[in-house]
């Protein structure tokens, strides 16, 4: 999947009031606790708006997060070959969950592009909240060791970057490294 995020660079700070700069830098500052939950994008938003000197009023909070959500939406645009992949690991019995580091709007995205669809789970760091975030252990609290990285439920853990055992084509590789 790719992404255009000029969009946000530009629009965003627009609606927030504040410096396209000093909107980024902050963003920055509080992506890891956006992307493991611990604040929500409205919560980072009006954090962002105070910190650079604009009033974070709740109207302006809820559109800028609201405009982050319909730019992402618009500008995602997922590769060629993701959903054809998907199909035929379902067709062939393959279990697949997508792993992802993101925000709250990339549940609604995945469904938008018909990902959500195709994979028997999606384990996407914004809703899982713990002290163990960021980090992999709660990614492999989901895996059991014994056999590769297989969830609990039987679902094989595919990332956004086909993992090693696996070819762009669906094919599996007999005999897993990992």
């Amino acid at each position: 999947m790719s992404c255009d995020f000029s969009a946000y660079r530009t629009e965003l700070p627009v609606l927030a009031g504040i410096a396209p700069e000093a909107m980024d830098a902050e963003f920055r500052r509080l992506e890891p606790a956006v992307t493991d939950g611990r604040l929500s994008l409205s919560q980072a938003y009006a954090r962002i708006m105070q910190a650079c000197g604009a009033e974070p009023e709740p109207g302006r909070v809820v559109s800028v997060a609201d405009k982050s959500r319909e730019l992402l939406l618009a500008s995602a645009r997922l590769y060629d070959d993701v959903l054809p992949f998907l199909r035929t690991l379902r067709s062939r019995g393959v279990k697949t969950a997508i792993v992802s580091n993101c925000d709250e709007n990339t549940r609604d995205l995945l469904i938008e592009l018909g990902v959500a669809a195709l994979a028997d789970a999606l384990v996407l760091s914004c809703e899982v909240i713990g002290p163990d975030r960021p980090g992999p252990l709660v990614f492999l609290v989901h895996l059991a060791v014994p056999g590769g990285p297989v969830m609990r439920d039987g679902v094989k853990v595919l990332s956004h970057r086909c993992s090693p055992g696996c070819r762009r084509d669906g094919s599996v590789r007999r005999q897993d490294p990992r």
